[in-house]
């Protein structure tokens, strides 16, 4: 038997209201769900503190305790000589690494098994044609457009707002 649409609209109204009270009741499920997330953070973040200031504490009490020790007691002139022997030979042993690729200049950086290219650039199998087509180096050309890496002669002696407006 077809339902009058006086019925259909009673129909219609209780399952938007039945609507209405699963969408209040996921929102005030949410709400709840986020003020424990926050509550737990807010303890994390107390907890983290409280153990970062012990830390801080134990830290200056040792300080406090241990005794001072003069410079000639803890080295001796042959020993500082040492030190600084090793420090230096160490130094002479770093090296720049330089990628031709993306001309990036580096301490850590670390290079491929391909001569003078990075990791990275070999990854990405670029060359220094992909870094100048898509504008990522800082070159200039001269008349002859030849690519120069360097900064102009001109712009050598600027002052820094004067480089600050350029960049």
């Amino acid at each position: 038997m077809p339902t009058s649409a006086a019925e259909r609209k009673r129909k219609s109204r209780e399952h938007m209201a039945a609507l209405k009270a699963r969408e209040k009741a996921e929102k005030l499920r949410l709400r709840k769900k986020k003020s424990r997330e926050h509550a737990k953070k807010s303890s994390e973040k107390a907890e983290n503190q409280t153990l970062k200031r012990k830390e801080r504490d134990e830290t200056n009490r040792i300080k406090r305790q241990q005794p001072t020790i003069s410079e000639e007691q803890f080295l001796s002139q042959a020993m500082k000589e040492q030190v600084i022997k090793n420090f230096e030979l160490a130094m002479k042993l770093i090296k720049h690494k330089h990628c031709t690729s993306c001309k990036m200049v580096s301490l850590t950086m670390e290079m491929s098994n391909i001569p003078n290219i990075c990791k990275e650039c070999h990854s990405k199998k670029c060359t220094e044609d992909y870094w100048l087509d898509n504008n990522m180096l800082p070159v200039w050309y001269d008349e002859n457009n030849q690519v120069h890496y360097e900064r102009p002669k001109c712009l050598k002696n600027l002052y820094d707002a004067e480089k600050m407006l350029i960049q």
